[in-house]
């Protein structure tokens, strides 16, 4: 009898510190969750895997530009807030449409130290839609997601809609004093902006005049000292 009652007793504290193991991890796991989300990010292990495929199965459609379930929590965004009893951990995720846009880097070339003054580095295009981006767009996995408020529209603008369809644009000018003659865009591009000097390629001076957008591989240019 005293050695069954020591094997249930020896049972029975297994099962509780198990238990107490259990209830640490999730507690362990609240936390962190808690302190992603004041960076606003999802702590996907405190999902359970019905969660996750609720998930997928709500934004699994062809108008949705997500593959998978990493890239809804990715985009998602967390909020926590709690009452007397509870902590409440909301996701949400952003409902978006699946088109897709090309994005330009935009550049403005000088003429006689005078530039179009332009308010956007980045732009996207799609047809006649062209959008400004104010403020960077969240990427993951080569898919990137902008905000309403990432972005403006420029559609009916008369500098860059214009310039992209070769037509008569209208664009407010600026000194261009500050625009440096030689750019990296690219490890592998250069932009010169209305430059007048010597560049040394691959031990090879030559003179170049004008604007030119240079791509190169395998070979070494060196300009005023600098070597790209």
């Amino acid at each position: 009898m005293l050695k069954k009652d020591k094997i249930f007793e020896n049972t029975l504290a297994l099962s509780t510190e198990y238990k107490i193991r259990i209830v640490k991890e999730e507690l362990l796991n609240v936390v962190e969750s808690i302190r992603l989300a004041k960076s606003n990010v999802v702590n996907s292990n405190i999902l359970s895997r019905e969660e996750v495929e609720t998930i997928i199965e709500n934004f699994d459609t062809d108008d949705m530009p997500y593959r998978n379930a990493e890239d809804i929590l990715e985009f998602a965004d967390v909020t926590v807030f709690h009452n007397s009893t509870h902590y409440f951990y909301i996701i949400n995720v952003p409902k978006t449409h699946n088109i897709n846009y090309e994005e330009f880097l935009i550049k403005p070339v000088k003429r006689n130290n005078v530039i179009n003054r332009i308010e956007y580095e980045y732009i996207l295009k799609n047809g006649v839609d062209y959008f400004g981006i104010v403020e960077k767009c969240k990427n993951f996995n080569n898919l990137s997601i902008c905000k309403d408020n990432n972005v403006r529209n420029i559609s009916h603008t008369t500098c860059i809609p214009r310039l992209f369809k070769s037509s008569e644009a209208r664009c407010n000018k600026t000194n261009g004093h500050h625009v440096p003659l030689v750019e990296e865009i690219a490890a592998d591009t250069l932009l010169f902006n209305d430059f007048k000097g010597k560049v040394d390629i691959n031990g090879t001076e030559q003179d170049l005049r004008g604007t030119y957008l240079i791509k190169f591989k395998n070979i070494t240019i060196t300009v005023n000292n600098q070597s790209y």
